[in-house]
């Protein structure tokens, strides 16, 4: 669909608890705190009726939404597909009462020959919703730390400026509930879960907090001094699982039925430790208690041990998977890159002073499982310095002066654990630093501005660099592409790692060699740079050691 673009102005602020954060009225310094709103479009001729429909599923009490949850409404409108992103309709509150819009609807279905078209559904669109995300405040800080002591020692000034780029990024994702534009039963409905407190959201289409999400945000909010903002965010979460016995998903009603991999625990500890906020945890440990019962209620499996005939509870949660593509990049996904590096800091000394761990005859593709990626070994792509993955296997470069390739600098008696931690972290900055600079990002007084012939060809004329939700596992200075929505930027997990890595490695991190952009190199445009720096995914002795020093870490803190 197109989209016009409202900016939203605070008219008060939002009540807080202790600790959390101090908003201003000030928007008109943040022009990038605007909210975009999608309008319908027409995708079939205006009066061509819509394709007929299944049968509708069975209500569920979770979500007894008749507009926003499944049934007839939502499942018209999603057939017509009048907008490019399917979550849109679901995050905009309706204009005038869920009955009149109800009635409306039901008007036009049986009118005529009972036959809905695309036109009449753009118009329904068009009268019975207002914009996503209206319901949100972009919120400022008025006592936004200019210069978080965590940066300060960080010896590159490449990284070091770049991660003071990225820590202002917060200001653009920093939200409160307006309470004035809250849906009542009177006035409107919405799917909605207002929040009490400032929280952060990832950014783009996720413009409501998430909850495991914030465990990567609120690593960066630490190292960033926002404590307000980290605790704000634990706070609404503690009224969450108050309120449903657990935390959502995410803050809608559609995701009421799930939540994500239980880290409140986690986040709390961190906060703790970086605050010693007793008040804080005074609340939080009865809560925290009931949202491990709520866990062992409602997503838990019993087994008997083969070994120990033991009968013990285990908790379903994501499989996060360690194996294939997303350890043989591990620039791509940013909490990978988060457990990965805590997993080897902790492997214990008797284990990381032995000799580095080998795959299976020498082999890391032998870890992965069987038709795991569904294709061959030799149909993985190659890692080579000149942008050409064409090139024969006998070209393929895994380490360059004894580290990878934008891994940072090897020095002696690093060890192999040390030396993973380093080329991960380096790795990771990489992506994060080489795609903002392809899109337009520049440290002032070092690193100028690319000239808009040249973002033009990433199709970022006019930006200022993006930070990206996830990231290529071919191109460094390229976001992630596939997947069911179009790779986001904002991004609030890959801010909180970046900032969260900056600091625990400040030592060993060095500025990142990014690709010449070229358009031969981006192709249509579309794209980052060449494939210099690509991790091969055939991995040597180097990536087979992360992904057992990954397991070996994981296994001893479990």
């Amino acid at each position: 669909g197109s989209t016009s673009t409202t900016t939203l102005t605070r008219s008060s602020s939002s009540g807080s608890a202790s600790g959390s954060a101090t908003p201003t009225t000030s928007t008109s310094s943040n022009p990038d705190a605007s909210v975009t709103t999608a309008t319908p479009s027409v995708t079939g001729a205006s009066d061509a009726p819509l394709p007929s429909q299944a049968a509708l599923p069975p209500k569920q009490a979770w979500c007894p939404s008749e507009i926003f949850c499944a049934g007839k409404i939502l499942q018209a409108i999603n057939i017509a597909m009048p907008y490019a992103d399917s979550k849109t309709i679901v995050d905009k509150p309706t204009n005038g009462t869920s009955q009149s819009v109800i009635s409306t609807f039901n008007d036009l279905s049986s009118s005529g020959n009972n036959t809905l078209t695309y036109g009449e559904i753009v118009q329904f669109l068009q009268t019975s919703f207002q914009g996503e995300g209206l319901e949100l405040d972009p919120t400022q800080l008025s006592n936004f730390p200019q210069s978080p002591a965590a940066f300060q020692n960080i010896e590159d000034p490449y990284v070091k400026g770049f991660t003071l780029e990225v820590h202002k990024i917060w200001n653009l994702l920093i939200r409160d509930t307006d309470e004035s534009r809250v849906c009542q039963r009177s006035t409107c409905e919405s799917s909605l879960i207002p929040l009490n407190h400032t929280f952060v959201v990832p950014g783009g289409r996720f413009r409501e907090q998430y909850y495991w999400d914030s465990k990567f945000i609120l690593e960066g909010l630490l190292k960033s001094e926002l404590y307000s903002v980290a605790n704000s965010t634990l706070q609404n979460f503690m009224d969450e699982i108050e309120r449903f016995g657990f935390i959502p998903n995410g803050g809608r009603i559609y995701y009421l039925n799930r939540s994500q991999p239980p880290v409140f625990i986690g986040m709390v500890l961190s906060y703790y430790n970086a605050t010693k906020d007793d008040a804080t945890l005074e609340r939080a440990l009865p809560i925290m208690e009931r949202e491990l019962e709520w866990w062992s209620n409602n997503r838990s499996l019993s087994i008997v041990s083969p070994y120990t005939n033991q009968r013990v509870s285990v908790l379903l949660t994501y499989r996060l998977l360690l194996v294939g593509w997303l350890v043989d990049f591990p620039n791509a996904w940013p909490p990978h890159i988060f457990f990965a590096l805590e997993a080897l800091a902790n492997v214990p000394s008797n284990v990381s002073q032995s000799p580095i761990p080998l795959a299976p005859n020498g082999n890391s593709w032998n870890l992965v499982p069987t038709n795991q990626l569904g294709l061959t070994e030799e149909k993985l792509p190659l890692q080579l310095l000149n942008g050409n993955n064409t090139a024969p296997q006998g070209q393929d470069i895994n380490a360059l002066n004894g580290t990878v390739v934008n891994g940072g600098n090897a020095t002696t008696e690093e060890g192999w654990v040390r030396t993973l931690r380093r080329e991960i972290a380096n790795r990771y900055m990489t992506s994060v630093y080489c795609s903002w600079y392809a899109t337009g990002g520049s440290i002032p007084g070092l690193l100028p501005r690319l000239p808009n012939e040249t973002l033009a060809l990433t199709q970022s004329t006019d930006q200022n660099g993006h930070l990206f939700e996830k990231f290529s596992a071919l191109d460094v200075d390229s976001a992630g592409r596939g997947g069911e929505y179009a790779v986001q930027a904002g991004f609030g997990w890959t801010n909180g790692v970046l900032l969260w890595l900056a600091s625990e490695y400040k030592e060993v991190l060095v500025r990142p060699t990014c690709p010449e952009i070229t358009a031969e190199s981006t192709g249509s445009g579309g794209g980052g740079g060449s494939n210099m720096g690509v991790v091969s995914a055939k991995v040597g002795s180097v990536w087979a050691s992360v992904l057992l020093a990954v397991f070996i870490g994981i296994g001893l803190m479990v």
